[in-house]
């Protein structure tokens, strides 16, 4: 809804709409007076201590408007708009805000400068603020409450002051929920606050922002969220629209140069399965999308390069693939691609769409357990044996293991957990790329799974059809974040570290993600926490664990109560989302 509010005298705000107003039809009025400011590094990102600006000439602004929740899409946002007839927006050097406390949470303080690329990439306030008005961005107010807010409008001669009071309500999609932190350490974390699907929470469990689904974060710091890109106040900056036989699912990722890659689904695609049927194929298909022409540049149609009919459980029908990640890799301008039924696989971007979708491009790479993979294919006579491409699974010395470890039917020795192949995995990033070498971090969803024995292939997964677990290695199922190494010359994959699987906590047995964050290197997973196999017994209970190099747990935050997944997940500066 929008709000708009005038006249701040003695820094008290009068409300003008019923979402901002108190019982009495009034706001609160603001208590104390604004207190000058320059940053230095706090636990969101930046922090507040007084400076000597005597010799500035003070001026307490009694012409502003509130605009709450501008772009009917994030409830914890407002646009300050702010008018004197000695302001002039192409004089600000700074601005100054701060979202006051409640509780213990520290404060949400920033300073931003109006001009700067980063600002109007982020901030694009244009169609909200009128002519001759100061546009300033206001986020991480708390739900349900009378946000106190201070800011300051800097210009080289003078000052502007202001203070209001923006109220919330509830957040009725989070009712009933209990979310905990039970280890927070902030001088070992990532600077900024968590986010988490749609919302960021403060290091305190308080969400902050609520808004479209960010599947992933810009290199500007925008949202990718699902095919279209918002900026943090909910501003839909692009609108992504594919051809009708085209569907989006799972992932949506930026291309250097300002392309988009996108897993689909193409209606107009078919396979034959495991049990000789013609069905739709599903989620098993990614395009590069031209954001300047909005039209498909690119194709991959991974039924040309895999075994449509290799069924890792049995009722999976057109869903042979299941592509739920998509990364891109700078080095050589490979896509790699994490589909939960069959592993993790690499191919070429080379090529352009034409007749044949797959000219002119190649598999590098799969990712999985050996056993029952046989021809390409959507009719399984397709022209690539991806057996050729399979890695051979080695130990911390290079030598292969056993072919039972190939086929994942048998442990690298009695007892021993030397290796883990990817099992239902989701997530995706490269830690590190040199010449033949890459390292890859995924989500291991269902880690402990090996299969029962030869040709038992169709029992590789304890997904909700299944509900077997005689395929498991341990007592008690697990996940694990854990990461490989891969040799792409002598085609071999090494585990290097690994984390997890002594955390009943951790598991889950879908969705769930990883992240490296880039100021610490620490290591993220957000895990569903929940069991398909028994739902009534295992309710959705999602986490958020935050890493150090030591495999120290720097941060955990835990969701009980709630009917929400975890699928995204990372750390962000809400005020300076592209790290500026």
């Amino acid at each position: 809804m929008t709000c708009r509010i005038f006249k701040i005298t003695s820094f008290c705000l009068w409300a003008l709409c019923w979402g901002c107003v108190g019982s009495n039809g009034t706001s609160p009025a603001a208590k104390g007076d604004w207190l000058d400011t320059e940053t230095v590094d706090s636990e969101a990102g930046t922090g507040v201590v007084p400076v000597d600006t005597s010799a500035i000439e003070q001026i307490e602004l009694s012409d502003v408007g509130v605009t709450r929740n501008p772009y009917n899409r994030a409830p914890l946002c407002a646009i300050i708009s702010a008018y004197h007839n000695e302001l002039q927006p192409a004089d600000v050097t700074e601005i100054h805000v701060t979202v006051s406390k409640k509780g213990g949470a520290s404060d949400l303080a920033a300073v931003l400068n109006p001009r700067s690329d980063a600002f109007l990439a982020n901030f694009d306030m244009s169609d909200i603020v009128e002519p001759g008005e100061v546009g300033i961005p206001i986020l991480g107010l708390y739900a349900d409450y009378d946000n106190d807010v201070a800011f300051q409008i800097r210009t080289p001669a003078m000052y502007f002051n202001g203070r209001a009071t923006i109220s919330t309500g509830p957040l009725s999609s989070r009712e009933g929920e209990l979310v905990t932190v039970p280890v927070l350490n902030p001088e070992k974390m990532e600077p900024g606050w968590t986010y988490l699907n749609d919302q960021v929470f403060d290091h305190d469990g308080n969400i902050r922002w609520m808004g479209p689904p960010i599947h992933r974060i810009r290199s500007d710091g925008n949202i990718i969220s699902r095919l279209d890109d918002h900026n943090w106040l909910g501003k839909k900056l692009v609108n992504r629209t594919l051809p009708s036989n085209l569907v989006h699912h799972h992932d949506t990722v930026e291309l250097p140069g300002g392309n988009t890659l996108i897993g689909v689904t193409d209606h107009n695609s078919v396979i034959i399965n495991y049990a000789g049927e013609t069905v739709e194929a599903v989620q098993d298909a990614a395009v590069e999308y031209d954001n300047r022409t909005g039209k498909i540049v690119n194709y991959w149609d991974l039924r040309e390069f895999l075994d449509v009919n290799r069924a890792t459980w049995l009722g999976q029908e057109g869903d042979w693939f299941h592509l739920n990640t998509l990364c891109y890799d700078n080095y050589d301008d490979s896509v790699i691609m994490s589909g939960r039924h069959q592993g993790i696989v690499a191919l070429t971007r080379g090529g352009i769409l034409g007749a044949t979708p797959n000219a002119g491009k190649q598999l590098k790479w799969i990712l999985s357990p050996h056993m029952g993979w046989n021809e390409s294919g959507w009719n399984g006579l397709g022209e690539r044996d991806p057996r050729a491409y399979l890695l051979t699974a080695v130990d911390p010395d290079g030598v292969p293991y056993s072919e039972d470890v190939q086929n994942n039917i048998g442990l690298p020795a009695p007892n021993a957990d030397d290796f883990f192949w990817p099992s239902g995995q989701h997530g995706l990033v490269i830690t590190y790329r040199a010449k033949n070498i890459i390292r890859l971090l995924t989500f291991n969803n269902e880690a402990s799974i090996i299969y029962d024995g030869a040709d038992s292939i169709d029992n590789g997964s304890w997904f909700d059809r299944t509900g077997d677990r005689s395929n498991d290695r341990a007592e008690t199922p697990f996940s694990q974040i854990i990461e490989y190494e891969i040799d792409e010359a002598e085609m071999t994959v090494k585990q290097i570290w690994r984390f997890g699987e002594n955390m009943p906590a951790l598991y889950g047995a879908y969705q769930s993600g990883v992240d490296v964050l880039p100021v610490t290197g620490n290591r993220m997973v957000v895990s569903t926490g929940v069991d398909m196999v028994d739902v009534e017994n295992n309710p959705r209970n999602p986490t958020v664990i935050e890493l150090n190099a030591d495999n120290e747990i720097v941060f955990y935050l835990e969701i009980k109560e709630t009917t929400q997944l975890a699928y995204r997940g990372g750390r962000i500066d809400l005020y300076h989302p592209g790290g500026e």
